[in-house]
């Protein structure tokens, strides 16, 4: 089985991180670029106030995108301590299980 295959929304977020890359990258050059036009004394006065408006609306995109990748980087983090959650759980039952405790969340309140 290939790693697509077992882990399907993993491929998804490898593609989405090197796309995610190559958007903030193509960004920042039209970020820098803006803001050279609007700095610029060869753009013509009325032009300059819509290149630093575009400007500032690149970098808010960018912001966005990097917000995204932190809120996807945060989900990794919760999926991983989740399952480290469960992993402990489930050694924690069978050690109780060996040792022949009761698992008591078999039992209803108020009935043996």
């Amino acid at each position: 089985m290939s790693e697509a295959e077992q882990d399907p929304y993993g491929a998804v977020m490898s593609f989405r991180a090197s796309e995610r890359a190559k958007m903030l990258a193509t960004m920042s050059e039209l970020i820098e670029d803006a803001q050279k036009r609007a700095k610029s004394h060869n753009t013509l006065s009325r032009e300059r106030p819509k290149w630093a408006n575009l400007a500032g609306k690149l970098i808010w995109y960018r912001d966005q995108i990097l917000r995204s990748m932190n809120y996807e980087a945060l989900w990794k983090e919760i999926q991983a301590v989740k399952e480290l959650v469960e992993r402990r759980a489930k050694e924690r039952a069978e050690a109780d299980q060996k040792k022949g405790y009761l698992d008591m969340s078999a039992f209803q309140k108020g009935k043996p």
